[in-house]
């Protein structure tokens, strides 16, 4: 294909969910804890009641919890710590989290579009995470200092060119921080010229990190440039995932799909080893 030749990265997305799929739509992340912070009404009840009734609340750990429910009448939302309730809400409790704008389905369509077999109850998604959040939100040691600093508060507090970057959406985000680092003109013994520098092999290598990969910018379906982020794995019902369907804005085309496929397989299915095996020089 001609370099000047107009790529098509994705596609519509069909009537049944597929691989490939991307999400344009809130959802938390949230990590595995080692501690039981388990929400319940303060009466002991399942933690859905505090939002369908505005009742009072509170976070017990499994001890706390088994006590409270011994002083009551128990009803059937009065479950033990990590029941299921009878309409099959599983336990609501307090953990570190992250908001999530995009994701894609990393699950293969062929286990959750439902065409030729049931689907599988539960589908594998992967965040995608646009240029623009990570320069807002990863922290580098640019400032000299522990806890660091972002690229983006960085740049646009020493970059007479990064004026309007903090109006950027998404999607010119990429284009307008490239180009003010660009023509941030320094002279040689400007101390500031090695942590641009610094800056340049950051973005430069953003991608190269192993468990990034790269999606390309696309207009027509308003996806910004963006990283699909192989480190960070979630498992939804299937069925929510059809409830949110309208909130697909494309889906990976026929080639790219399988290039993302292969890349997910291999991330996990790579051998670290600290030194390849190899026979001796003579």
């Amino acid at each position: 294909m001609p370099e000047d030749a107009e790529v098509c990265y994705y596609e519509n997305p069909a009537s049944h969910l597929s691989q490939g799929d991307i999400f344009r739509i809130d959802v938390v992340g949230p990590g595995a804890d080692f501690l039981k912070r388990i929400f319940r009404s303060a009466d002991g009840r399942h933690g859905s009641c505090v939002f369908e009734e505005e009742c009072n609340a509170r976070v017990f750990s499994p001890n706390e919890l088994e006590e409270q429910l011994k002083k009551v009448e128990r009803g059937l939302l009065h479950t033990d710590p990590f029941c299921s309730t009878h309409d099959g809400n599983d336990e609501m409790v307090v953990v570190f989290a992250k908001l999530l704008k995009y994701f894609i389905i990393a699950t293969q369509t062929c286990d959750i579009c439902g065409r030729d077999k049931p689907p599988s109850p539960h589908a594998v998604i992967l965040p995608v995470v646009p240029f623009a959040i990570i320069c807002r939100t990863e922290r580098l040691p640019l400032d000299g200092t522990e806890k660091g600093v972002t690229i983006h508060d960085f740049i646009t507090q020493k970059c007479p060119q990064a004026d309007d970057l903090n109006d950027a959406d998404d999607m010119n985000y990429p284009e307008k921080l490239r180009e003010a680092i660009r023509g941030w003109t320094l002279n040689k013994n400007d101390p500031m010229r090695a942590i641009v520098g610094k800056i340049k092999d950051f973005i430069g290598g953003f991608y190269k990190q192993g468990y990034l990969h790269y999606l390309a910018k696309e207009s027509i379906y308003n996806m910004p440039e963006s990283g699909i982020d192989f480190s960070m794995i979630f498992t939804v019902p299937s069925q929510r995932l059809n409830n949110v369907k309208t909130a697909r804005i494309a889906t990976l085309r026929g080639d790219y799909r399988n290039q993302f496929s292969r890349a997910f397989a291999e991330y996990f299915g790579r051998i670290a080893v600290p030194r390849s095996m190899s026979p001796p020089k003579i």
